[in-house]
């Protein structure tokens, strides 16, 4: 067996408040974005194994020549024109993981130290390798989602006049806002009808309805001055429920915060799917990422991932098959998520990296005439245009 980390052995040390000395803040925080999830998780077979992986990672911060070597990686593959780190799973993220490890090797020295060792420890070493595994299947699946971009309005890029609307818009009607960086945000409601929900226009899911369409786009700086200032761009275009004269969420995105696991969890049978009397999204965006874990920040996942609120799962009758982001009706796929990514970025200096991401989700034609029965006239489509305050500006600000 490896021996065991000081840092597990809890009962030989003396706890130090974190921070107390140089670089232990940055290596939690660096422990924390790269794996937190799992050794949240892994605390309950394993006490003390995020004290273990933070010390592990302090130690190799002190190492000049190391930590020299891992930023030299980061410099060449990043964008250093625009300020933009590389997608890609470099050093820093490498070293936590090859710490995560090593420390998790010395576990059941450590147990058997403090008088607890398992009753099968080869039944115990496979639970934690699972649970410390940075599973790769969920990012997979996701990739399994590209499609070529469909034929839908792109975000509207610098200058354009929709910015100046969007602020006369927002100063007309008094409103405050919350930040000097929050978005600005123009948006307009239309009847669900057939003329403005679109069709996948080719593939396996074709003249499938859009119900739902994000795409963010990031605006490269016109003024060569200011190449590293990089701004958000966004359209949203999403099915909602929208009771008449109700202005409740119109100064909103048009998704509501939900979770990736709502495309693997079973819909519960016997909820009621009565359409309610008040005004909601029909459409969420993973915003918080639980159900993500760790992955986003080690191989990475597409933004902005959409998903099916539990009401129109309810709604179709929907239920997940045996294929990723397709959930099935009684009569086969119902519902499925496209995503891409395109306009990249390229250079000999730095990794490519697309400055437009988007995702949609489309529903057959039999669900989607199943939707609008539910709906009984009161599903709109709304469309949201946001993005940075600064597109506003009739001339590039100095």
């Amino acid at each position: 067996m490896t021996a065991p980390d000081a840092a597990l052995l809890a009962t030989r040390m003396l706890w130090r408040p974190a921070g107390d000395e140089p670089g232990s803040e940055e290596a939690a925080e660096l422990v924390g974005a790269a794996a937190g999830y799992r050794l949240t998780a892994a605390e309950d077979l394993l006490p003390y194994i995020s004290r273990a992986v933070i010390a592990r990672v302090e130690a190799a911060m002190r190492d000049t020549d190391l930590m020299k070597k891992i930023d030299r990686e980061a410099q060449e593959l990043a964008d250093t024109n625009h300020k933009r780190w590389a997608d890609a799973f470099i050093g820093r993220h490498a070293l936590v993981e090859d710490t995560l490890q090593r420390a998790a090797a010395g576990g059941r020295s450590a147990l058997l130290a403090a008088g607890r060792p398992p009753a099968d420890p080869a039944s115990w070493e496979h639970t934690l390798a699972h649970v410390l595994l940075n599973d790769p299947s969920l990012p997979l699946a996701i990739e399994r989602t590209r499609q070529p971009r469909p034929n839908i309005i792109a975000p509207p890029g610098a200058r354009d006049p929709i910015w100046l609307q969007a602020r006369d818009i927002a100063l007309a009607a008094g409103q405050e806002r919350r930040s000097a960086d929050a978005d600005l945000l123009i948006t307009v409601a239309s009847p669900a009808l057939e003329g403005f929900c679109g069709t996948v226009p080719a593939g396996r899911f074709r003249h499938w309805r859009i119900i739902a369409s994000v795409e963010e786009h990031t605006v490269l700086p016109v003024w060569p001055e200011k190449t590293d200032l990089l701004r958000q761009s966004g359209r949203d275009h999403a099915l909602e429920l929208r009771q008449p004269d109700d202005s409740a969420g119109l100064n909103s995105r048009p998704f509501a915060s939900d979770t990736t696991a709502n495309w693997f969890v079973p819909t519960p049978p016997l909820l009621n799917s009565i359409a309610p009397k008040t005004s909601l999204p029909l459409i969420g965006m993973d915003l918080e990422g639980d159900y993500l874990a760790d992955t986003p920040n080690g191989l990475g996942v597409h933004s902005p991932l959409l998903v099916p609120t539990l009401r129109l799962k309810l709604v179709l009758g929907l239920q997940p098959g045996e294929e990723p982001f397709v959930l099935h009706d009684d009569t086969g796929p119902a519902l499925v998520m496209i995503t891409w990514r395109n306009h990249y970025q390229t250079s000999d200096y730095y990794l490519p990296w697309p400055r437009t991401r988007g995702t949609i989700l489309a529903v057959s034609p039999k669900a989607f005439d199943k939707l609008i029965a539910w709906g009984e006239g009161r599903l709109v489509i709304r469309e949201v245009i946001h993005g940075d305050p600064s597109l506003a500006y009739p001339t590039d600000p100095i």
